[in-house]
């Protein structure tokens, strides 16, 4: 493990990130309630610098006039960087067209008054793009095609010049001369960008890797070297495959090998390293790098390896206290770049997503400035041990901290190369004693410029941000210049107003309770408390009918399917009698529960919900065991259930209350809902927790009886969730579990007419089954609500960003080993990008782990059971006859003794190849011209299956136009296609994947119910006194 080679303890950087923001601003105020701030001075000394900016600022090409010409924060810089950086990665010319033809008509540009080229030559360009364009994208001739081309020129020349002015070079030679430059002019120091964003490929990390040695190599052979301060920043996600928490055992030791052989090149001269900061799930990655390349005896006299700290964390104080533990140990000054922090929105997305109790995050922009310069008082603290690189823009931070640091500190200020230059140029030449100035600048292709600078525009582009308001002559310059303490102190909360706490997400509906497997401490707890459950193993298990366990003479046991020699289960199964009993007893209870209050209805679903939440631990353990689920299955599908239980009560709430209905005076109309009756539910192993609970949480909220049929692969997840049911005052005879064959359960359920409706989650063959035996049987005609399997489709266009259709891909083809109805089965993209797709697509594959799902490092556990693994090896063998493989999954755990299935992909002609659905992680990729389209629509609509469907794409009327003719449940754009949450993406097909209504939606549960119209004449009992009472 890598924890027993580490050497500096980060208990407070772990403790620290479960603080709420307001008991972590409280704390942060409280720690200023000492300090004597000059708040007139350091307002007066910032006015008169914004002065200078704003009367240097009108001349030439900066970001700043950027955003005085467009509101580059809103829509606009949205639309003008994704035209610009697309057009540089769209290969075909009919594509670029096309891109350009919806871009640009949706593209909102209005010159402003600022005396810069960019006025003239984007408004120009653009604008006459704009008005030549034709109103329909098919529409053709001279106009169209002169359109596009100036369109093409405008944007290749408008990158040009954006990549002069925000790009040092293209090639590091270069670098170093305009370096070399600007440091003889203001005396700069630099740390050189290798410009790339995270690698997929082992070829993508080794190119990466080479850039950066290369640079170093050259750095160390320049005469200035030893001196000045100069040095490159380097991303660990560029430098190795999935950087990830789940992969820690295999991706840091791979780390600290490139960061250690780096740093050996670094220290010849003592050039700088600084580890860039990245997503906040990455920060123990970062550390455990850190802390072990130190221990390499070849660097103990190299001081250069640092990193960067996120001031938008609540964990960077603690971060810095133990980078000084670090330095002090090995007698060292470590370099720290202290930023505010590039990936806040996805930050606050991710943990909207995935439930957690609190954000990583600052959700004020003031409350990040507050806490920047309480890092720097505690960098000044540690200032014999870390040196201090300030990275901000923002004039009345730097001169809070020049009072912070003082005289007899030695700090330097950094700049992003093409911001804030007029500032620190002014600066630069006046520098103070121990003060020093450099410049973050990327070096690289301009094709990698856009992905960099859109994430520099989201930082620094905010209405908060000082870049995006210097830039405006109007702006209020008080306001600028206010110390952050002032404006901390005036909030009422110090949470953000608008931006809910994950768990208050669907408020008043309480979002589920998720787990960060990225976060040391949560995962670890979540494993040892569901380990502690292990005792339970083996469990005989029965049915539960009435009030009674239902054991037979009929036993079966049930192994774990990641290792077959371990019984997790012995199931007694149901016979003729007990689902004879449970029937009557499930009628008997039926109109006591149906007369119940929607609202007392509704609380034992969310009472169960609490108990199911209380239990996640124990419940995941058990999926990982029953069903092969990963730790990131699991945690999704405990929510998931809790989601269903939640939101079904107050759907019931909303959709079930009577309705009043208009009608003449004297007379009352109204219509109810009410309950149908019993109902059967017959869930999949796929999902045992979750569809299984959604299922008879419709069921129950709506005023029915139950009699739940689970998959006879997972009857002990089952088994548990139906005690919780009862546990929280479900009585025992309205619902019932039965466990046993479909040929002794399931036919004589379905057989009988007492039962009122059928919900389904299976094949379509199974439900077709169910359908047919449902109208043959005498009596009332009742529903069936099944929801069934898809041969799911993704398009991907010559437009899409490669880089997240892998990533989207990946999940959506192998995550829970395929095994979900929504997976993506079949990959079909432009020919015109398919090669570099699939190569990239194979090369990740190759990254990914079949293991025991146990492993927090697996990515994809067993198939259910051998019939599963047969027929996926039955599909191979057909695929081999007519098809080319082309990626699969080579890294397999030992000492496995499953079903495990290694993920492939295979290229085919045509989509008549594929007969029927093959439910497992089998991808079959097929290229497309898009002048064939139309037909492909057509081609797909014929599988006749209609459940997701993934587009990727950055062509508005594209995926608009796919939406409406691809005849599916749910369509999902730029994104994976699996994981529909409860309540936001209502899930559920058409044609042979579904009868509809969808799960989780507003329209499920009156499926279940009956309506009532009454209708009373009130006038019948002595007139109509309400009427006769009217003043005149």
């Amino acid at each position: 493990m890598v924890d027993n080679q580490l050497v500096i303890d980060r208990t407070a950087i772990r403790s620290s990130r479960t603080v709420t923001e307001d008991d972590y601003m409280v704390q942060l105020l409280d720690s200023w309630a000492t300090e004597a701030i000059a708040h007139d001075d350091i307002e007066a000394e910032a006015r008169a610098l914004i002065q200078i900016i704003q009367s240097k600022q009108g001349s030439g090409f900066s970001i700043e006039n950027l955003w005085v010409e467009y509101d580059l924060s809103g829509q606009a810089g949205a639309d003008l960087l994704c035209l610009a950086e697309a057009l540089l990665r769209i290969p075909d010319a009919t594509t670029r067209r096309r891109f350009v033809a919806d871009r640009v008509k949706r593209l909102h540009l209005t010159g402003g008054k600022t005396p810069s080229w960019l006025s003239e030559f984007s408004t120009i360009g653009l604008g006459i793009s704009k008005l030549l364009l034709p109103d329909q994208e098919k529409a053709s001739g001279m106009i169209a095609g002169l359109s596009t081309s100036v369109t093409d020129t405008v944007i290749s020349k408008f990158v040009t010049h954006m990549a002069k002015y925000f790009i040092l070079a293209e090639t590091f030679e270069g670098a170093l001369e305009k370096a070399a430059t600007l440091r003889r002019q203001f005396g700069y120091g630099f740390s050189f960008d290798m410009l790339g964003e995270a690698a997929y490929t082992e070829a993508d990390a080794q190119r990466y890797f080479q850039a950066y040695r290369n640079a170093l190599e050259a750095l160390v052979q320049t005469k200035e070297a030893d001196t000045a301060h100069q040095g490159i920043s380097i991303k660990l996600s560029a430098i190795t495959t999935r950087y990830e928490f789940a992969q820690r055992e295999r991706v840091v030791p791979v780390l600290v090998s490139r960061v250690g052989e780096l740093a050996v090149v670094a220290s010849q001269k003592n050039v700088t390293i600084i580890i860039d900061a990245e997503e906040a799930d990455c920060l123990e990655l970062t550390l455990d790098v850190l802390d072990l390349v130190y221990q390499h005896p070849s660097l103990v006299n190299y001081s250069g390896l640092g990193i960067a700290i996120q001031a938008y964390q609540k964990r960077a104080p603690a971060v810095i206290r133990w980078l000084a533990d670090l330095a002090k140990r090995y007698g060292k000054r470590l370099p720290c770049r202290l930023v505010k922090g590039a990936y806040w929105d996805t930050e606050i997305k991710l943990a909207q997503v995935h439930g957690l109790p609190d954000y990583d995050v600052l959700t004020r922009k003031s409350n990040t400035d507050l806490n920047f310069l309480h890092c720097a008082k505690i960098l000044k603290t540690h200032a014999d041990s870390i040196y201090p690189q300030f990275a901000t823009h923002n004039a009345q931070t730097i001169v809070a901290i020049k009072r912070i640091m003082g005289h007899q500190a030695t700090y330097e200020f950094q700049r992003l190369f093409g911001m804030g230059e007029v500032l620190f140029n002014h600066l630069a030449k006046s520098a103070g004693a121990g003060e020093s100035f450099s410049i973050y600048a990327p070096v690289g292709a301009y094709k990698d410029l856009l992905p960099y600078l859109a994430r520099r525009m989201l930082e620094n582009g905010a209405n908060t941000s000082f870049v995006h308001q210097i830039a405006k002559q109007s702006v209020d310059v008080s306001g600028l210049v206010e110390h952050p303490i002032k404006r901390v102190q005036s909030f009422q909360s110090y949470q953000h107003p608008n931006i809910p706490k994950p768990g208050d997400l669907y408020w008043p509906r309480k979002n589920s309770l998720g787990c960060n497997l990225n976060d040391h401490d949560s995962f670890m707890n979540l494993k040892n408390e569901g380990q502690s459950s292990a005792s339970q193993l083996p469990q005989t298990i029965s049915s539960l009918v009435a009030f009674r366990l239902a054991k037979s003479s009929d036993i079966v046991s049930l192994s774990n399917p990641s290792f077959h020699d371990q019984i997790i289960t012995h199931c007694y199964q149901a016979t003729q009698s007990d689902v004879d009993q449970a029937i009557g007893s499930a009628v008997d209870a039926f109109d006591a529960w149906s007369t119940k209050q929607i609202a007392d209805r509704s609380a034992y679903l969310r009472q169960t919900a609490d108990l199911l939440e209380a239990k996640r631990s124990f419940f995941c353990w058990l999926l990982i065991k029953e069903s092969g689920k990963t730790w990131s299955d699991a945690v999704d599908e405990v929510r998931e259930a809790v989601d269903f239980l939640r939101y079904y009560a107050d759907e019931a709430e909303d959709t079930l209350a009577t309705v009043r209905l208009p009608g003449p005076t004297g007379e009352d109309n109204s219509l109810v809902k009410v309950g149908r009756g019993v109902f059967v539910c017959i869930s999949p192993w796929n999902f045992p927790l979750a569809i299984f609970v959604g299922q008879i949480a419709a069921a129950l909220v709506t005023g029915n009886a139950v009699i739940a049929k689970p998959a006879s692969q997972t009857p002990r997840v089952a088994y548990e969730m139906v005690k919780l049911f009862h546990r929280a005052g479900v009585s025992a005879g309205i619902l019932q579990l039965l466990l046993g064959s479909v040929k002794v359960v399931g036919e004589r359920l379905i057989g009988d007419d007492r039962i009122a409706g059928v919900m389904l989650t299976g094949s379509t063959q199974t439900a077709q089954v169910i359908n047919r035996a449902l109208a043959n049987r005498p009596g009332p005609i009742v529903p069936l609500i099944a929801e069934t399997g898809g041969q799911n489709v993704m398009i991907v266009d010559s437009t899409a960003l490669l880089e997240q259709v892998i990533t989207d891909v990946i999940d959506s083809a192998f995550q829970s080993a395929g095994q979900r109805c929504s997976a993506l089965r079949v990959l079909l993209l432009q020919a015109d990008i398919a090669d570099d797709a699939i190569e990239m697509l194979s090369g990740a594959m190759k990254t990914l782990v079949v293991g025991d799902p146990e492993h927090l490092s697996t990515d994809i556990g067993p198939v259910i059971d051998q019939a599963q693994y047969n027929s996926l090896i039955e599909h191979v063998a057909y695929l081999e006859t007519c098809c080319r493989p082309v990626g699969q999954v080579s890294m397999v755990g030992s000492g496995l003794k499953g079903c495990f299935f290694r993920p492939i992909a295979y290229e085919i002609p045509d989509l008549s190849i594929l007969k029927q659905e093959i439910f497992g992680p089998i991808l079959h990729v097929m290229r497309y011209r898009h002048e064939d389209i139309l037909n492909l629509c057509d081609d797909i609509n014929a599988m006749a299956y209609g459940l997701t469907f993934g587009v990727h794409t950055r062509i508005e009327s594209f995926y608009q136009m796919l939406s409406e003719r691809i005849r599916v449940g749910n369509v999902y754009v730029n994104r994976n296609i699996i994981g529909a949450q409860v309540g936001v993406q209502p899930f559920g097909g058409q044609g042979l994947s579904g009868t509809g209504p969808k799960a989780g939606g507003p329209f499920y549960l009156t499926r279940l119910c009956q309506e009532k119209t009454i209708s009373n004449n009130t006038a019948a009992l002595g007139g109509n006194a309400s009427l006769m009472s009217l003043e005149d």
